[in-house]
């Protein structure tokens, strides 16, 4: 369960990639199909490039326990990336 749960976006993107290029191209490779077999492809990575989380700007805790509070209420939240 912990594979499909890391991995579950590159599983999605790949069956939807082979789904849809299947039905595009089952009669024939004519140039609309292509335009948007490519378009999926490129909104794929675009999303995977802008939407994966990053490592955090904070990495000691004392500099964390420093931006916490300084006198105002603060909202924590706290993710995983998996």
């Amino acid at each position: 369960m912990s594979f499909l749960n890391q991995y579950s976006f590159l599983i999605a993107a790949i069956v939807g990639v082979v789904l849809l290029g299947f039905l595009l191209f089952r009669k024939s490779v004519d140039r609309s199909s292509v335009i948007t077999f490519s378009a999926l492809i490129l909104g794929l990575l675009l999303s995977f490039f802008l939407l994966r989380p990053g490592t955090s700007s904070s990495q000691k805790v004392d500099e964390v326990l420093g931006q916490i509070g300084s006198g105002q209420p603060v909202l924590l939240q706290f993710q995983s990336d998996y």
